[in-house]
């Protein structure tokens, strides 16, 4: 096994296992016993909702500060050529897997599994680098150019349709709402958020003809809005309601399906990533309805099982809500009327979330096919640079050798066909290994060729950064060898 390999799974098994331990703490706070003098939010998110988007936004800024916009791009396109794919391939497995988790593993756990590509920004760390793709899907850099173009179309779209329907939905429940007066709701309401550890209980509450279900809206504290239906509930009917909707916000559940949507428009031609997205909102409600009812007896069930027969409505939008729709009501009414006893999950989640980043990356798309005295030589003459010295690996160790003839090993070098290749690999040599340092009109940098891999290393001059392509050609290393001989 490489040192790469062992080096992820290290990593990996870390992360893993602080996720793992997480869902155990997470949900340890909110089995507690909660009233007005905790001092803990009891309700928090499994999953940072923004941590990838935010990182590539970040990274796309700094990159393109300093290496150029050339360079950021390529480099994205590397990182989501991996996500993508990954992506697709993890809510796929997840979709079919869903049922059986279902049945064995927590609901609030099962909501957390829909989160974590969320965390595949790890990959892109230098210690997660693999040694080399399993395999490469060669393709030109017009083609490549042209998938760019119709991906960045669909993603905008779809995420510009989804915050537009956002605000217009947002708008229309919100234009003529009026905030809630009676004082008994009131104290109801302040009650369930000291009890949740919102002690300063920002959110505020209002009725809105445009619902038939509560619902909460908005992202940010201030703007965050409980909207209540214009019809009257009992003091246990409320209590539950707003129990719903406050683990939704202390749990930032608007976050997420924002998230989601953001994941569904990357991969949004992927049918299934569509599927994935609306199951996914199907169990932070089933999370949601498992956290309220912990603890809670037979006729409380009962009381909120009614509830969710008597408020199906609309959650277009970022909107988390007690009863969206009737597609996953049996299922919601099964659970809440005969709950089972599932694991906890923590230990299953780390595992899948183990294997989601140790299997990542072994999928490498090659593009922009050019030839070495491209990619190597910048297109110019051979003699305008000169080999410094050489040295490789081979079967006797590390040796220095003298060129028996320049022209023909530049030749040679300038000959190969070699690819721009997404992914992070460090393309270890298998049997052999040469090293070239040259010196040209952009200054010193070395050519280290390996069975299916080349790396251009700046050593000073113009040029500041190591540059890796894939070698479709199979190297003639007899040939190599023959223009070499071991210095004394």
């Amino acid at each position: 096994m490489s040192i790469e390999i062992l080096l992820r799974g290290f990593f990996s098994f870390i992360i893993s296992a602080t996720f793992a331990y997480s869902i155990y703490d997470k949900q340890a706070l909110e089995e507690a016993p909660g009233d007005d003098t905790d001092s803990r939010r009891r309700y928090v998110p499994y999953v940072p909702a923004f941590i990838y988007p935010l990182f590539l936004a970040v990274l796309f800024v700094l990159s393109t500060r300093e290496y150029g916009m050339r360079s950021t791009v390529q480099h994205l396109l590397a990182m989501c050529f991996d996500v993508f794919l990954h992506t697709s391939l993890y809510y796929l497995l997840l979709l079919l897997a869903a049922p059986l988790l279902r049945k064995y593993i927590s609901a609030r756990v099962c909501a957390a599994l829909w989160m974590l590509p969320n965390y595949l920004y790890f990959i892109h760390q230098g210690f997660m680098r693999l040694p080399r793709p399993l395999l490469v899907l060669r393709t030109s850099v017009n083609a490549i150019g042209l998938i760019c173009l119709i991906w960045g179309i669909g993603f905008f779209a779809v995420m510009l349709w989804n915050l537009i329907s956002h605000l217009f939905f947002r708008h229309r429940l919100l234009r003529n709402a009026q905030p809630v007066t009676d004082p008994d709701i009131l104290e109801l309401w302040q009650k369930e958020q000291w009890a949740a550890g919102f002690k300063k209980a920002p959110y505020r509450l209002v009725y809105s003809p445009a619902v038939k279900t509560p619902l909460s809206i908005g992202f940010f504290k201030r703007s965050i809005r409980v909207v209540l239906p214009l019809r009257s509930y009992s003091q246990e009917e409320l209590a539950l309601i707003f129990r719903h909707e406050i683990i939704h916000i202390g749990r930032e559940d608007s976050t997420t399906k924002f998230f989601l949507v953001f994941c569904t428009a990357m991969c949004w031609f992927n049918p299934l990533m569509w599927i994935a997205s609306r199951r996914s909102a199907d169990d932070l409600e089933l999370s949601c309805d498992e956290t309220v009812l912990l603890s809670v007896d037979a006729r409380t069930r009962h009381l909120y099982a009614d509830l969710l027969l008597r408020t199906a409505g609309d959650n277009r939008g970022f909107t988390t809500c007690l009863s969206a729709s009737a597609r996953a009501m049996r299922y919601r009414l099964k659970n809440v009327m005969k709950p089972q006893r599932p694991f906890v999950g923590g230990i299953a989640s780390g595992l899948i979330f183990f294997a989601l980043i140790m299997s990542c990356g072994y999928i490498a798309a090659a593009y922009n096919e050019g030839t070495g005295q491209e990619y190597i030589f910048s297109g110019q003459e051979f003699d305008s640079y000169t080999i410094q010295n050489i040295h490789g690996d081979r079967e006797e160790g590390l040796r220095y050798y003298d060129c028996l003839d320049e022209t023909a090993l530049n030749e040679y070098l300038g000959s190969l066909r070699l690819y721009e290749i997404t992914g992070s690999y460090t393309f270890p040599d298998l049997d052999n290994e040469i090293c070239v340092i040259y010196h040209g009109p952009e200054g010193a940098f070395g050519v280290t060729l390996r069975d299916d891999a080349l790396k251009v290393t700046p050593l000073y001059g113009e040029k500041n950064e190591t540059r890796n392509y894939y070698c479709s050609d199979e190297i003639d290393w007899g040939y190599l060898y023959s223009l070499t001989e071991p210095k004394n």
